[in-house]
């Protein structure tokens, strides 16, 4: 799955280029194997493509947000969110607050 994980971070990392979406078609090249296989593979290990996108996610979301000069709106299309709502959400499921109270709490404290 370590395949899987490197092409979302090269997905999702800070360059010019970025698919629509991200959604497991757009992560080729991946292992030679037919996607029902690979799947199988994960559900084996107990892993999801959603488990491994959000991880992925995670790093990038803190590493973005930091930047106080990079609007939220960016960030949600750099980490593959159709809008902005969309990361929100995602965010305060994942941290508590949203990405605009976190990035606060972050310049309060430095």
């Amino acid at each position: 799955m370590g395949v899987l994980y490197r092409t979302l971070q090269e997905l999702l990392g800070d360059t010019a280029w970025r698919p629509r979406s991200v959604c497991f078609v757009s992560c080729a090249p991946l292992p030679a194997l037919p996607p029902s296989s690979f799947f199988h593979k994960m559900a084996q290990q107990e892993l999801s493509y959603a488990d491994i996108l959000n991880e992925v996610r995670r790093e990038f979301a803190m590493r973005y947000i930091a930047n106080q000069e990079r609007p939220l709106t960016e960030v949600a299309s750099l980490l593959g969110f159709s809008c902005l709502s969309a990361f929100s959400r995602w965010f305060k499921r994942q941290y508590g607050c949203s990405p605009s109270n976190w990035r606060k709490s972050q310049y309060l404290q430095a």
